[in-house]
C-alpha cells in the first residue's frame, strides 16, 4: 500500500527516492512535462470558456433590439386602445348631446334652467369619464415602461455575470453595456 507521502512527491524527489541522482533527473523532467500537459489544458479550458462567454455576451447584447421593439409594440398597442377609446367616449359625448338637443327641439321648449343643467352634468360625466381612462392609460404605459427597463437591466445583469465570472476563471473578457433606460416615446 502506497504511503500518502509518495503520492504528493513531485518529478523529481520521486525519481530520487527510486533511483537516486539519475531517477531525480529523469523524475525532474517528466515533471516538467506534466506541468506543461497541465498547463496547456488550463490554457485550452480558458480559450473554450472566453470564446463561449463572448458569444453569450454578444447573444445578450444583441438581444436589447428585440426587446426594446417588443416593448415599444406593446406601446404601441396602449396608444392605440387609448385613441380608440378616446374616439367611443368622444362620440358617445356627441350621441348623448345631440339627443338632448333633439329633446329640447322636439317639445319646442326654450333652452332653459332644466337643459342647461342636464348639459353640464353631460358634460361633467364626460370630462370625468375621459379624465379616469386617460389615468388608466397613464398607468399602462407607466408599467410598460418600467417592464421594459426591467428586462433591459436584467440583460446587463448578465453581463456584469459574465464579466464576473470570467475574472473568478483566470481569463478576460471586454466589458460591455447597454442603456437601460428605454424611451417609449413617452405618453401622447
Amino acid at each position: 500500500m502506497p504511503d500518502t507521502a509518495s503520492t504528493t512527491m513531485t518529478g523529481a524527489s520521486q525519481g530520487m527516492a527510486i533511483g537516486g541522482p539519475v531517477g531525480a533527473a529523469i523524475g525532474g523532467v517528466v515533471g516538467f512535462f506534466q506541468g506543461r500537459s497541465a498547463r496547456r489544458r488550463e490554457q485550452q479550458r480558458k480559450r473554450k470558456e472566453k470564446a463561449f462567454a463572448i458569444k453569450a455576451q454578444t447573444g445578450l447584447i444583441n438581444s436589447t433590439g428585440a426587446v426594446r421593439s417588443e416593448w415599444a409594440q406593446r406601446s404601441e398597442f396602449i396608444k392605440e386602445g387609448r385613441d380608440a377609446d378616446r374616439a367611443s367616449l368622444m362620440s358617445q359625448y356627441q350621441a348623448s348631446q345631440e339627443q338632448a338637443m333633439g329633446t329640447i327641439g322636439g317639445t319646442n321648449l326654450s333652452y332653459g334652467g332644466g337643459a342647461e343643467m342636464a348639459k353640464q352634468r353631460m358634460d361633467s360625466d364626460f370630462l370625468l369619464k375621459n379624465k379616469g381612462m386617460e389615468l388608466g392609460y397613464k398607468e399602462k404605459f407607466f408599467s410598460t415602461q418600467l417592464g421594459a427597463e426591467s428586462e433591459l437591466r436584467d440583460i446587463q445583469g448578465g453581463l456584469l455575470d459574465l464579466e464576473r465570472t470570467a475574472m473568478e476563471r483566470g481569463y478576460k473578457i471586454d466589458t460591455k453595456s447597454i442603456n437601460t433606460s428605454n424611451n417609449l416615446g413617452g405618453y401622447q
